[in-house]
C-alpha cells in the first residue's frame, strides 16, 4: 500500500489539529474507527477523531494506563501495521510514539532534524 506512510503522517497531523480546543462537548458520542479500519482519508479522519475522543475521557491514571498499554500492541484498536498514532506535546516533543517507545520524549531524530518539521515537510 503506497499511501500508508502519507496516511500515518496525516494521522499525526490530524491528531494535532483535533486535539486543539473545540466547541464540541468533551464527551460527545464519536463513532469508533480503529487503526485497522483506515483505508482512505475519510476513515483516517474518523480514526483520529475517535482516538482524540478516547483521550479526552481520561480522568485518572488507571484509565490512561489502560489505553497506553494497548497503544503499542500490534492488532489493537490503536496500532495495525503501519497505522498508529504519534502524540506530540505542544513543545514539539514526541510525547508518545505508537510504534517505537525509544522515540518518546524526543524532539530531534537520529540525524538531528526537528521531528515535527520533518513530519510537516513530508
Amino acid at each position: 500500500m503506497r499511501f500508508v506512510k502519507p496516511l500515518a503522517i496525516t494521522a499525526t497531523l490530524l491528531f494535532l489539529v483535533s486535539a486543539a480546543p473545540s466547541t464540541r462537548p468533551a464527551h460527545a458520542q464519536v463513532p469508533k474507527v480503529t487503526a485497522g479500519e483506515v483505508m482512505d482519508r475519510e476513515t483516517l479522519k474518523g480514526f483520529v477523531t475517535w482516538a482524540t475522543s478516547e483521550f479526552a475521557k481520561i480522568t485518572d491514571i488507571a484509565t490512561g494506563s489502560q489505553i497506553l498499554q494497548a497503544f503499542r500492541v500490534e492488532g489493537s484498536d490503536w496500532n495495525v501495521g503501519n497505522m498508529y498514532l504519534i502524540l506530540f506535546a505542544t513543545t514539539g516533543h514526541v510525547f508518545i510514539h505508537g510504534e517505537d517507545p525509544n522515540i518518546d520524549g524526543r524532539v530531534r531524530g537520529w540525524r538531528g532534524a526537528l521531528r515535527v518539521r520533518g513530519v510537516l515537510r513530508t
